[in-house]
């Protein structure tokens, strides 16, 4: 019996991709990890994505991550803060913030330091896949609390 059912979510909607964006929260890539094809109007983003689906156990308290796809369909164009992801060759760290829809007719990928992505769209069409086994994370990500 697998050990670890892959995670497969399709999104069409905001809705739906509110729930893409909460499951690739905290992953991390790298610039050589981006792929764009103009031609096929494909942005796809590799990521060690955090299973915040998992429950924590005794034996891994840290956690656990997995290799996944971010494929995004439909895209017309791309523009970027902070990054290239045309850059093949970029092999600095990039930490997922979240990923959200801009008025019905574009997506923005955010991530730390202030880097960004976004892409128009015809329509929403976003597919993330689990392509690996989990592994052990490093450490469970924590975000400050917000102040009263």
């Amino acid at each position: 019996m697998p050990r670890h059912t892959p995670l497969k979510l399709i999104a069409f909607a905001a809705q739906d991709l509110a729930v893409v964006s909460a499951m690739i929260q905290d992953a991390v890539t790298i610039g050589s990890g981006m792929l764009y094809d103009r031609d096929a109007k494909r942005f796809m983003l590799e990521m060690s994505r955090y299973c915040w689906e998992k429950k924590r156990r005794l034996l891994k308290p840290r956690g656990e991550r997995v290799k996944s796809i971010l494929q995004i369909n439909t895209v017309k164009a791309l523009k970027s803060r902070g990054i290239d992801p045309r850059d093949t060759t970029t092999t600095s760290t990039l930490n997922l913030l979240a990923l959200r829809l801009d008025g019905d007719k574009a997506i923005e990928i955010t991530f730390s330091a202030g880097a960004a992505i976004r892409l128009e769209i015809e329509a929403v069409d976003v597919l993330l896949t689990d392509v690996g086994e989990p592994f052990a994370a490093r450490k469970r990500p924590t975000h400050p609390q917000a102040s009263d």
